[in-house]
């Protein structure tokens, strides 16, 4: 975390980078949501609106944009587990609410999407990263099997996190 908690609020021109040239209007769509957002103001967003409608737009930012804005969304998801029996369930234990789990599903998809575009700006993210997706892997059984509508969803996050440790001890 320490690189992260130096961090500032990623500025227009932190969006873009080399990668992501093809995606301008994704890009532009997201500055709407992020831009001037600081960690508070993010996470309000999530429990506003629905941190999976946030999720497509990290896809795209660019490299210091998506570290900055990664880690809200990880605190955010780590907290909000522990609320699922409140928020997504009814007394008789059946689901009513699909978002935050719906996330869950899509973070391997974004992480590998991002990886093809891996910089070495991105690498002050990546122990945070690694650790929500241990952290994930490991809590795995505790989610309700409805929170992950992929049977294999457990597997996409270990293949996202040796494809990330193997990223980390190349480079050392």
């Amino acid at each position: 975390m320490g690189l992260l908690m130096n961090m500032k609020i990623p500025k227009k021109e932190d969006f873009y980078d080399q990668n992501n040239k093809l995606y301008v209007m994704e890009v532009e769509y997201g500055l709407k949501k992020y831009l001037g957002k600081d960690e508070k103001g993010i996470i309000k967003s999530f429990q506003q609106y629905s941190a999976y409608a946030f999720l497509d737009d990290l896809k795209y930012m660019g490299g210091k944009a998506f570290c900055y804005y990664v880690r809200p969304l990880i605190k955010y998801l780590i907290q909000e587990s522990n609320n699922w029996n409140e928020h997504f369930y009814d007394e008789d234990k059946k689901y009513i609410d699909d978002d935050a789990p719906l996330a869950y599903t899509a973070i391997p998809v974004i992480l590998n999407f991002r990886l093809s575009w891996y910089s070495k700006e991105y690498k002050a993210c990546f122990v945070e990263i690694i650790d929500f997706l241990e952290w994930v892997i490991e809590h795995h059984d505790n989610f309700y099997p409805e929170c992950f509508h992929e049977s294999d969803i457990k597997s996409h996050y270990e293949h996202i996190l040796l494809r990330m440790s193997k990223i980390i001890h190349q480079e050392k």
